[in-house]
């Protein structure tokens, strides 16, 4: 039984299609999200959308705001010497 292996949950599926689009540049720096419309062109329901948020947001893909919803990290010029170390003139 070595050779069991689970298929993943809905959630995860989801969550691995919005890390794709986002890599992808299919979702564009900045774009805000909703679960509605985010399981509209998945054809999924908003529960496995709003739990798929979470892993995104943990790799930094996207920013999760209680009041505001969700969206994709924009890097702009301050975040890009925030992660090299450096400044450009």
């Amino acid at each position: 039984m070595n050779d069991f292996k689970r298929p993943k949950s809905l959630t995860s599926v989801v969550a691995d299609h919005i890390r794709k689009l986002i890599i992808n540049g299919d979702l564009a720096l900045g774009t805000w999200l909703t679960e509605r419309e985010m399981a509209a062109s998945l054809d999924v329901s908003t529960t496995p959308v709003r739990e798929a948020f979470s892993k995104p947001q943990t790799q930094g893909l996207v920013t999760l705001s209680p009041s505001a919803g969700v969206r994709v990290f924009d890097m702009n010029a301050a975040k890009t010497r925030d992660c090299t170390g450096s400044e450009r003139s």
